[in-house]
């Protein structure tokens, strides 16, 4: 397997990550198939604390999101992680590790 550098999300990849997302969660049976306007939302809401890529050969094959989250206690400071999406051909390959 080649080796994916990770990155920041950029503008132009807005789209890679939402067909990724979509192709990635559509045939899981716990997906409801909106996770890809899940992102979308957050980002738009500005609440998405951080927004990676895996990239490799300059071609976009997975993507993770970190949002705010409050712990039961009520602790500040925590977040989610989620949804994590890899291209279905590259899935069990390591790069969602």
């Amino acid at each position: 397997m080649m080796q994916a550098t990770i990155r920041d999300e950029r503008l132009e990849d807005i789209p890679a990550i939402y067909d990724i997302t979509k192709r990635a969660f559509a045939p899981m049976l716990f997906a409801d198939g909106n996770e890809q306007n899940l992102i979308n939302a957050v980002r738009d809401a500005g609440a998405l604390s951080i927004s990676l890529v895996a990239e490799i050969d300059s071609m976009v094959v997975g993507h993770v999101a970190f949002t705010p989250a409050t712990a039961a206690d009520g602790s500040p400071g925590w977040f989610g992680l989620g949804p994590v999406a890899v291209e279905p051909e590259r899935q069990r390959k390591g790069i969602g590790q």
